[in-house]
């Protein structure tokens, strides 16, 4: 049988990434709208990476 040391909490948050202290909603390109209002979808656009929201993404598909 294998075993393994107990858990040990203050080592864990020691190793832990540390989250961003300040978070930056990602925003359509087209509209400007950030994920808090409206679900987006990563996108390759132009040869860059980037974002667009749902009601944006039929008229780049329809054209």
């Amino acid at each position: 049988m294998r075993e393994a040391p107990d858990f040990d909490q203050a080592a864990a948050e020691e190793t832990a990434p540390q989250a961003p202290s300040e978070y930056m909603p990602q925003r359509c390109f087209r509209c400007g709208s950030d994920e808090n209002e409206v679900p987006i979808l990563p996108v390759r656009y132009r040869g860059e990476s980037t974002w667009v929201c749902t009601r944006c993404l039929p008229p780049l598909i329809h054209g």
